[in-house]
C-alpha cells in the first residue's frame, strides 16, 4: 500500500532552565495585544468605508446640482474624503482617535441620510400626495436598517459601543419624521391618513441585529488572535503547507526578529505518529549547529495542543525552484552548493543522524549575512539513527522517503548509514545538472525497484556540458552497493572540490546572479514535502 505523507509533527514544551545568579532577571515580553490588532483592522475598514462613501456621494452629486441640499452634500463629501486621506497617511492614530474618525464619518453620512428624504417628503406633502409620502417613509426606514446592519458587518466594535451607536442610529429616522411633522403640518397630516399604519420598527431590529453581528465577529477575531499566539511568537502569514505541516511567517514579540513557525494542522494533532515525527525532527535539528543546516530557535506546544517549532526564515529558493524557474544549474554552481551540503551532512552523520530525505526541495539556496548562495539543508523529519533502519520490531517494515532520490537499501527498508544520504545527494546532483532524476518511473514502487536494479544513464549523455570529472563523482554516489560509494560526506566534498569546474563559481559570480534577478525571491521557510510510505510484508 502506497501512502504519501509528510513530516512535520511536534515537540513537547521546553522547560526554561532556572537561573542560579542572584541578581539576574529575565525580561518577559508579553504577546501582541489584541487592541493593537483591533486598531489596525478598524483603520483598514474605515479607510475602505470612507472611500466608498466619498465615491458614492460624488456619483450621486452629479445629477442633482440644483438640489437644495447641495452645500450639505458637498460638506459630507469633504468630510469623508478628509477622513480617508487621514487614514491613508502615515500618521499613527490611537484606537480612540480611530473611533473618533469613525463617529465623524458616520455622523456625516447619517446627517445626509436624515436630510435627503426631508426635501422629497416636503415637496410631496405640499402637493397633496400622501400615498407617496408614506411610501417614502417606509423606504427611508428600510434604508436606515440597511445602514445599521452594514455598519455592524463592516466596522469592528465591542458590543457595548455597537449597542450605543446602533440604537442612536435607529432613533434618528423616528426623531427626524417627528420634527418634520412639527415643521410642516401637511407632513403630519399625511402620516395620519388612513393609508398609514405604524410601520414595523426596521431600524430597531437592524440595531439589535447589528449589535449581535458586531459581538459575534469581535469574539471570533479575539479567538483567532489568541489561536495565533505561539508562546512569544506572532503569526503573520502562511507560507505553505504539506501533507500534515503548515509553515507561517512569524515574528518574535520582543526581539521583532522574523522567523518561520512550523506546526501540525489541528485536524492531525491526534495522530501520535505525526506528533512523534514532528518532535523527532525538531530534536534532531536542534542538535545541529552547522551553518548550512537550518537553524531551530525554539519549539513548544500551545494550550490547544498544537505542536510547533520556530526556525530561521530563509530568503531565497530551493534547488527544485531554482531548476524550475531558471533551468539547468551550471555544474560549477552545483559543486559550490553541494560542498556546503556535505558539511551539514558531515556534522549530522558524526552525531549518528541520517537525513533520509535529501531532495532538491530540501536544499535551499539563500542569502545569509551578506553572503550569496548559502546552501541550507532542511527538513530532518525522516531522520533516523545510523544502523537502526525502520523495522518495527517484528511488525511490518516501513519505507519512508522520496522514491526519486532514495538509496537501494533505504528502498528495501534495510538499516542505513551516511552512505544512503550520499546516494540521495548524488541523485539530486544528477537531477539539477541534467533536468531529470536518475531513475524516473511511472509509480513509486517501480522507481524504488529501479534504484535497486537498473543502471543509471551517465549524466553527460543527457547534458553534454556536464564535465567528466563531475560525472564520475555523481556516478560513484549512485553506486548500488554502499561500500562502492564515497565512505562519508567529507570524502565526497573533497572529490567535488577537486573537479576542474569547482573554482569557476566564485562569490563574485554568486553575488552577480542574485543582483540581476528582476524580483527578489519571497522568503520561504522549511516545508516538508510529500513522502512515500510503503508497507510490505514481514521479513521472515
Amino acid at each position: 500500500m502506497i501512502d504519501p505523507n509528510q513530516q512535520p509533527p511536534s515537540p513537547s514544551a521546553k522547560s526554561a532552565p532556572r537561573s542560579t545568579g542572584p541578581r539576574v532577571h529575565l525580561l518577559d515580553a508579553s504577546p501582541p495585544h489584541y487592541s493593537d490588532e483591533f486598531a489596525a483592522l478598524l483603520r483598514r475598514r474605515l479607510k475602505h468605508a470612507t472611500l466608498i462613501g466619498t465615491v458614492f456621494f460624488i456619483v450621486a452629486y452629479i445629477p442633482v446640482l440644483h438640489y437644495p441640499g447641495l452645500a450639505l452634500r458637498t460638506a459630507v463629501i469633504l468630510i469623508l474624503a478628509g477622513c480617508h486621506l487621514l487614514l491613508r497617511g502615515s500618521a499613527q492614530l490611537s484606537l480612540k482617535q480611530l473611533q473618533a474618525v469613525d463617529l465623524l464619518s458616520l455622523a456625516a453620512i447619517a446627517t445626509q441620510m436624515a436630510y435627503m428624504p426631508d426635501i422629497l417628503i416636503l415637496e410631496r406633502a405640499r402637493a397633496g400626495d400622501a400615498v407617496t409620502v408614506i411610501m417614502d417613509r417606509y423606504f427611508n426606514l428600510g434604508a436606515w436598517c440597511m445602514l445599521i446592519v452594514t455598519y455592524g458587518l463592516g466596522i469592528p466594535n465591542p458590543w457595548r459601543r455597537a449597542l450605543v451607536i446602533n440604537l442612536t442610529l435607529s432613533a434618528i429616522p423616528y426623531l427626524n419624521f417627528y420634527l418634520l411633522g412639527l415643521y410642516e403640518p401637511l407632513v403630519a397630516a399625511a402620516f395620519a391618513t388612513p393609508y398609514h399604519h405604524v410601520p414595523f420598527p426596521l431600524p430597531v431590529m437592524g440595531a439589535l441585529l447589528g449589535v449581535y453581528i458586531s459581538h459575534t465577529l469581535n469574539s471570533m477575531r479575539r479567538e483567532v488572535h489568541q489561536a495565533q499566539q505561539f508562546g512569544q511568537y506572532r503569526l503573520r502569514e502562511k507560507l505553505g503547507s504539506g501533507g500534515m505541516g503548515e509553515v507561517y511567517r512569524a515574528e518574535h514579540a520582543l526581539l521583532k526578529r522574523p522567523c518561520a513557525i512550523k506546526l501540525i494542522r489541528p485536524d492531525t494533532d491526534a495522530d501520535p505518529d505525526a506528533i512523534a515525527r514532528f518532535e523527532q525532527e525538531v530534536q534532531a535539528t536542534a542538535q545541529l549547529s552547522h551553518p548550512n543546516t537550518v537553524d531551530v530557535y525554539d519549539y513548544g506546544r500551545t494550550d490547544e495542543g498544537i505542536f510547533y517549532y520556530v526556525m530561521e526564515l530563509l530568503p531565497g529558493l530551493s534547488l527544485a525552484d531554482l531548476l524550475d524557474q531558471h533551468g539547468l544549474v551550471p555544474p560549477e554552481r552545483v559543486v559550490y552548493l553541494l560542498v556546503q551540503v556535505c558539511g551539514a551532512l558531515q556534522e549530522a552523520h558524526a552525531l549518528g543522524l541520517i537525513h533520509r530525505d535529501i531532495k532538491p526541495a530540501n536544499i535551499f539556496v539563500s542569502r545569509r549575512g551578506g553572503v550569496d548562495d548559502v546552501a541550507k539543508l532542511l527538513d530532518f523529519g525522516l531522520v533516523a539513527r545510523a544502523d537502526t533502519g525502520e523495522a518495527r520490531g517484528e511488525g511490518d517494515r516501513l519505507i519512508v522517503g522520496s522514491p526519486l532520490y532514495m538509496s537501494p537499501e533505504q528502498g528495501a527498508a534495510e538499516a542505513v548509514d551516511g552512505r544512503s544520504d550520499i546516494y540521495s545527494l548524488g541523485a539530486v546532483a544528477y537531477h539539477v545538472v541534467t533536468g531529470q532524476p536518475p531513475l524516473e518511473r511511472d509509480t513509486a514502487l517501480e522507481c524504488i525497484a529501479a534504484h535497486a536494479t537498473d543502471p543509471v544513464l551517465p549524466p553527460a549523455l543527457r547534458n553534454p556540458d556536464v564535465p567528466s570529472d563531475l560525472e564520475q563523482v555523481i556516478l560513484r554516489c549512485l553506486e548500488k552497493q554502499p561500500d562502492q560509494r564515497f565512505p562519508d560526506a567529507a570524502s565526497l566534498a573533497q572529490a567535488l572540490a577537486k573537479c576542474a569546474c569547482a573554482s569557476q563559481w566564485t562569490a563574485e559570480r554568486a553575488a552577480e546572479w542574485w543582483r540581476v534577478q528582476t524580483a527578489p525571491p519571497k522568503p520561504v521557510a522549511s516545508l516538508t514535502p510529500r513522502h512515500v510510505q510503503v508497507q510490505s510484508t514481514r521479513v521472515m
